[in-house]
């Protein structure tokens, strides 16, 4: 068997790939590989080599290229050996040959996507032709030739065109061509955009962010599951299972978004996967150089902006108001991209061998965001809040200074007279404050919330090359190379307070990338495929405040020179119904990702074999400041009433009180440590494509991978929880506790058992959850071709999920220390802490983790579940594809999946079931017991100093009866969770015909979920309709070329014009209620048609709205979602229009019109669902807010 590589003049291409060749002698095959005897050790040698490599590090990825493989038969159907095939890349002019073997096969692989031109010879018969043949990503396409007997020199051209018919693997794809990526319009110029292109794959956010925000195009689910994204065949993701970089459309040769695979070299997620290839450059200089923009007119209002401007209440329409509520924003885009064979005249000439590729895209965007908030009045920051009453008496303010106990177990307070503060009780830090909110400028509700209308500006700028070099090294050896870069930066320019800075911020985010693939041909029939790469992705967000002066709000200097210097900002001032002030110190992040893929391929008869190892390191390392300068929080623990325990009124009301008095209600300071966390994946796997038939093809795979746990360099993390070893603090509890007993927990029950322990200390491993070697996934697949236009296919995965550092964080108690403010240790009857002076006890240092299981009691800590294994997925589909032309396929699939072990947030620490209320209305008896008063057994030790339980005098019955009284909470994520996701999906796609491509498909499908308790008690988790269910959806893309010709009106008009489009049509998600309480049938809850408003989405009428009959300390049995109760769906049109003009030799001119949102149709976020909020039912935002609905960018392209 021999592969030669060629031009297409049928020359020999020195220095590319191995040179096959085979002789048939008899029965056997006789194989030579020629190997060029200078400069190159023992293919034994050098495969010892790479394997120690290999050995050393960490691997990951996948293919992005192709295999084309077939079968050779003669006029009477008997297999043809000894055929030559010759292989030629269209756009390179490259030929790869090889022979076929005694069964007829033959297999070249790695090829880039494109178009290719395959040729059959063998002596005694005809020359067998066929042209344009288009090969995808990861797709192994089968090509069969049928020989005829005649004089070689004689030559039969297949010119029809095969059926599109996928009859080689069971895998579920969709592959969106180079011209769809450059011609579809895709919004904010990201081709994160198209990920959603591909039956099963459902939109769960519309995305809002251009490519400068890769996670912010992640708004994709597979089957409940994760999407694993890769670039030129290896990893391209970022913490949080996101893409790390999204090129430019120009540089794309094809995305390919995977729904179910199953070959065992697709791992590293129990979702789908995104694979992009980019360009490589060609035999000839070709390239784009592309600019649009948009801006004014060009870009529609809010729907909620256009309501308020046109609501007779706010006023009469005029320019001013129009211009002080229409959003200023420009986006100018622009693309480059060029490549060619690499030519150094008089010292290098690659034409043969050396092919370059690059690009580059930039974003400058200005926009001003329609914003909405909540301000104070004036009368109401002077303390007034008289008119509040005549909505109701759940508007009164209590005098937090009336305090006084009521009872053995209870507090009182009384009402304020005429809900005013009196202007001498008005702290005057709190009036530095408050200076800063900016007075209503709208109506807004009864009640005075959405009372104000803002744009602050947001630019946002983006600037990313990118280079690929292709290079033939010899005969033996190909390779590329990719540098891609980009750098992005984000400022918020807030108008909303008459200082800017109080809460305007910068954020920049650059990224740097790599890639090397080497492509060895190590024998005849084999091949070694090894490729590397490494992201490295940043983030860096800063607060316009930085560097405030904290004098101003008369913080002591003792607590001044306790606070660190570094991104010390305006306070974070958080009034509970307010819009937020100041910020905390900002964050930065830096994450590494090395990746690594060696596949091991050979053809064996009719068996293809890959062995490979597949896997990665990824190291992230992050800093959250926190609250350098003091969090203010003012909610209603000290203005309601008349009881302690009393709900809080509506609005803003009882929390702006207690600012004006200058009374916290929490907040505090923190001192942060940095993390530096890692995680290792490994994997192996072998698959055999076994065809059985030539109709019938066998994908055989068993694949196991191995994620070592999240460790952090330092060790600065914690581990399990201790739930045997008696805390250190018991005994002296215990005796405390004794003094003072609550009814229903005996002196000699009360117990606090454990606490917290750390990684890589007292014999805890270093990772914190054990090793999980059990990742076997066998996967099988096939592939039944019933007649030359009807295929069947199927297959069953297993897919293990990911719990690494990717998407798992370490937990630092300890080593990040946060002091709360504490305002008063005796229920609110004297008062400790104020504005001026939040932390009088001063500031905690971290002690590490000195304290061993003292550490944060009185808090929650943070702690992992010691369990390691991983969630896993079990995948299956069916598909029946049927070709109704050569051009037009339809296809009917099935698609289901079962996860089980997902994690799952379980709360170790809730009030034991039997204390709580089976009552379907508000049990106060039980909420005054459990809310009751009684001593604290925990008062003036050192262990929880700085903490609530550490200096009130009181606690709770609930607190005490805590399973772990000496935490506030103890939760962490189990193994508990599953799921179960179905979908039945009809797609047709049409290749260009009479001008015309699309794709079109319609998915029907149902994902229920069991992944959170309704009930902390609960023994297992609540079975509920996903948030991620979206029962339909409809997308169709498609590319037309208008028929139009000729001289005549029509011609003139609309010759040679394309439209370009997107589609998308889906239900909305499930809305999530809290803790409810119902009177009525939950099916009378819907609305239909007409009946539903923004301003009545569902029926309220069953609800309890009285916030003094709210549940609390009851045993939940209102479900946390309803199937039938959904936020407004997913309606969208993108179009787009464009036309080539021809400027000379070579050039091209082409002018460009897009239309984002072409229908501006608004797109509702899910209504409030809290009850006692005046707008309970009601829609008040859209998805698209901080975007406008409708986008019209205009632009011109230069092609060469």
């Amino acid at each position: 068997m021999v592969a030669k590589v060629e031009f297409h003049s049928g020359q020999l291409l020195p220095r590319t790939n191995v040179v096959w060749h085979a002789k048939r002698r008899g029965a056997k095959m006789q194989i030579k590989a020629h190997v060029p005897q200078k400069g190159h050790g023992s293919c034994a040698r050098q495969l010892g080599r790479v394997a120690l490599f290999l050995l050393s590090v960490v691997l990951a990825a996948q293919d992005p290229r192709g295999v084309m493989a077939g079968r050779i038969f003669d006029k009477s159907g008997a297999v043809v050996p000894g055929a030559t095939v010759r292989i030629t890349h269209t756009a390179t002019g490259v030929t790869l040959s090889t022979t076929s073997n005694a069964e007829g096969y033959y297999e070249v692989q790695y090829l880039p996507p494109g178009l290719y031109t395959v040729a059959v010879e063998r002596g005694g018969f005809k020359k067998w032709m066929r042209a344009s043949i288009e090969l995808h990503t990861g797709e192994r396409l089968q090509v069969d030739a049928n020989l005829e007997p005649g004089d070689v020199v004689e030559t039969i051209e297949v010119t029809a065109q095969a059926p599109g018919l996928e009859s080689s693997r069971a895998s579920i794809d969709q592959v969106l061509t180079s011209r769809e990526v450059t011609q579809l319009p895709v919004r904010n110029g990201s081709i994160g955009y198209l990920f959603g292109m591909a039956p099963g794959v459902v939109m769960t956010a519309l995305p809002k962010n251009g490519p400068w925000a890769p996670g912010g195009n992640n708004g994709y689910s597979v089957g409940s599951g994760p999407i694993d994204f890769n670039l030129d065949g290896v990893s391209n993701n970022s913490v949080g299972g996101q893409p790390s970089l999204l090129p430019p459309a120009e540089l794309v040769e094809e995305v390919q978004v995977l729904t179910t695979g199953y070959d065992a070299s697709i791992g590293h997620t129990s979702g789908g996967a995104v694979n992009i290839t980019l360009k490589s450059g060609s035999s000839r200089t070709r390239g784009s150089v592309a600019f649009s923009g948009s801006g004014g007119p060009m870009m529609t209002r809010d729907f909620f902006t256009n309501r308020f401007l046109f609501d007779p209440t706010t006023g009469p329409v005029n320019q001013a108001k129009i211009e002080a509520n229409t959003p200023s924003v420009y986006w100018l885009r622009y693309t480059a991209a060029i490549g060619g064979p690499l030519r150094i005249p008089k010292l290098y000439d690659g034409r043969q061998k050396t092919f370059w590729m690059m690009g580059f895209q930039g974003h400058n965007k200005r926009r001003s965001v329609s914003s909405t908030g909540t301000m104070p009045t004036a009368a109401q920051r002077s303390g007034d809040f008289s008119s509040l009453l005549a909505l109701g008496s759940q508007y009164q303010i209590y005098d937090p200074y009336t305090t006084a106990p009521c009872g053995p177990t209870r507090f009182c307070r009384s009402p304020l007279p005429n809900n005013i503060v009196p202007a001498s009780r008005i702290d005057p830090a709190a009036r530095a404050i408050v200076k800063y909110y900016p007075l209503p400028n709208s109506p807004g509700t009864a009640d005075g919330l959405n009372n104000f209308k803002y744009n602050p500006l947001q630019p946002f700028d983006l600037y990313q090359p990118i280079f690929r070099l292709d290079h033939n090294f010899s005969e033996r050896n190909r390779a590329y190379f990719r540098y891609s870069q980009s750098v992005f930066t984000s400022t918020k320019i807030d108008k909303m307070t008459p200082d800017s800075t109080v809460t305007g911020r910068t954020q920049e985010r650059p990224h740097r990338g790599i890639a090397l693939d080497d492509v060895f041909t190590l024998s005849p029939t084999s091949v070694l495929d090894v490729r590397y790469g490494m992201t490295h992705f940043f983030t860096d967000v800063r607060y316009d405040s930085q560097g405030w002066d904290l004098r101003e709000f008369g913080f002591p200097p003792s607590l001044l020179s306790q606070l660190s210097d570094q991104r010390r900002t305006f306070p974070e001032t958080i009034v509970t119904g307010l819009t937020t002030l100041g910020s905390n110190g900002g964050s930065f992040s830096s994450n590494y990702s090395h990746s690594l893929l060696a596949v091991f391929s050979s053809l064996r008869g009719n068996h293809s074999l890959k062995l490979g190892f597949d896997g990665r390191l990824l190291r992230a390392s992050r800093l959250s400041f926190g609250n350098v300068s003091p969090q203010l929080v003012f909610g209603s623990e000290y203005t309601k009433g008349p009881y302690d325990n009393s709900p809080a009124g509506p609005g803003f009301a009882q929390s702006m009180a207690s600012l004006l008095y200058g009374l916290p209600t929490g907040g505090g300071v923190d001192i942060n440590s940095s993390s530096a966390a890692g995680s290792r994946f490994l994997a192996g796997f072998v698959q055999d494509d076994w065809r059985v038939e030539r109709r019938l093809t066998f994908n055989l795979g068993f694949r196991w991978e191995y994620e070592g746990p999240v460790t952090e360099r330092y060790n600065r993390t914690t581990r399990q929880y201790d739930f045997i070893t008696p805390n250190p603090i018991q005994e002296i509890a215990r005796r405390q506790y004794a003094r003072a007993p609550i009814p229903p927990l005996p002196a000699d029950r009360f117990t606090t058992i454990g606490g917290v322990t750390f990684a890589g200390i007292n014999g805890n491993p270093r990772g914190i959850h054990a090793p999980d070697y059990r990742g076997f996934m066998p996967r099988f697949g096939f592939a039944y071709q019933v007649s030359p236009r009807f295929v069947v296919r199927g297959g069953y995965g297993l897919f293990f999920g990911l719990i690494g550092a990717e998407f798992e964080d370490v937990q630092q108690p300890g080593f990040s220390q946060r002091t709360s403010i504490i305002s008063s240790l005796d229920n609110g009857q004297t008062y400790i802490a104020s504005i001026a002076n939040p932390l009088p006890f001063g500031i905690r240092q971290p002690p590490g983790a000195s304290l061993g299981l003292l550490t944060f009691v009185g808090a929650s800590p943070g702690f992992f579940d010691p369990d390691g294994r991983h969630p896993y997925t079990q995948r299956w589909s069916y598909a029946m594809q049927f070709a109704v032309t050569a051009q037009t396929s339809v296809e009917l699939l099935y698609i289901g999946s079962r996860s089980v072990r997902l994690r799952v947030t379980r709360e170790f620490d809730a009030v034991p079931r039997n204390y709580l209320s089976t009552s379907t209305e508000r049990d106060n008896d039980v909420i005054n017991f459990l809310t009751s008063r009684a001593a604290n057994p925990f008062l003036g030790l050192d262990a929880f100093a700085g903490t609530a339980l550490g200096k009130s005098q009181n606690t709770t019955y609930a607190q005490l009866l805590q399973p772990y009284p000496h935490f506030t909470s103890l939760s962490t994520d189990i193994p508990a969770g599953s799921s179960w996701y179905h979908a039945v999906s009809v797609r047709i796609q049409q290749r260009l015909s009479r001008g015309l491509h699309f794709n079109a498909f319609y998915t029907w499908s149902k994902n229920m979920e069991a992944t959170s308790y309704l009930n902390a008690t609960d023994a297992i988790p609540e079975h509920v309709i996903s948030a991620l269910d979206r029962p339909h959806r409809f997308v169709l893309t498609a590319i037309y070329d208008l028929p139009f010709k000729g001289r005549r009106v029509w011609g003139a008009l609309f010759g040679g014009w394309t439209v370009d489009a997107i589609y998308q049509l889906q239900a909305g998600p499930p809305i999530g209620f809290g803790n409810v309480l119902y009177r009525g049938d939950i099916h009378d809850i819907p609305l239909e048609g007409r009946e539903r408003s923004i301003d009545r989405w569902f029926n309220t009428a069953g609800f309890e709205r009285a916030p003094n009959k709210q549940l609390a300390y009851n045993i939940r049995s209102f479900p946390s979602r309803l199937s039938g109760v959904r936020a407004d769906g997913i309606n969208i049109l993108d179009l787009a229009v464009h036309k080539n003009f021809p400027l000379r030799e070579r050039f091209t001119l082409q002018v460009r019109g897009e239309a984002e949102g072409a229908l501006n149709h608004p797109l509702f976020n899910p209504p409030n669902t809290n009850p006692t909020s005046t707008l309970f039912g009601m829609v008040s935002a859209t998805q698209t807010a901080g975007d406008e609905p409708r986008r019209i960018f205009v632009g011109l392209k230069v092609l060469f």
